[in-house]
């Protein structure tokens, strides 16, 4: 989920999951390209293009406290 920051013309992301688990693998899946472009087409919203603020469901398929494989479930923009 993106919200404006402290100061009306920032963003803050902010990832979250249950487990903590969860929470590592939102930030991994953020940190890598193939993701990133599977949410932009969700979003409809083109690479380098200006991200509106969303919010974004994921699914984790983990074994033994590793996740494996993150899938975008959904994804809307909040403006």
């Amino acid at each position: 989920m993106t919200t404006r920051g402290l100061h009306r013309n920032h963003w803050t992301l902010i990832l979250t999951g249950t487990p903590t688990i969860g929470t590592q693998a939102a930030i991994e899946s953020v940190s890598d390209k193939d993701f990133l472009e599977d949410l932009l087409g969700e979003l409809k919203t083109a690479s380098g293009a200006d991200m509106k603020p969303f919010q974004a469901l994921l699914r984790v398929q983990v074994a033994n406290d590793v996740p494996l494989q993150t899938h975008v479930v959904t994804a809307r923009h909040t403006e």
